[in-house]
């Protein structure tokens, strides 16, 4: 994928989308009680690499990947994490 090159002229941009979507994601989960030994920070990277995983796979294969059901599942992953946290 070009955007991945570091001499790319869509490069700087790709990876500052990518910093904005951690960052956005990061500040919603510091509001939030996280189990301990896990960062806000670590935990968005997961987070939106597993969403950009599954646009990937979707793109790849569409009638073998439903992005709405995979995110339903990455929600209930983090939901419950969270959850288990705060008890």
């Amino acid at each position: 994928m070009e955007a991945l090159e570091p001499g790319s002229p869509i490069h700087g941009r790709y990876a500052e989308i990518h910093h904005t979507l951690r960052d956005h994601c990061r500040r919603r989960l510091e509001r939030l009680p996280l189990p301990p030994g896990l960062s806000a920070e670590m935990l968005a990277v997961t987070i939106i690499g597993a969403g950009i995983g599954i646009h990937q796979q979707w793109l790849l294969a569409p009638e073998r990947v439903d992005p709405e059901q995979a995110l339903a599942a990455l929600r209930t992953l983090v939901a419950g994490a969270v959850r288990s946290a705060g008890e």
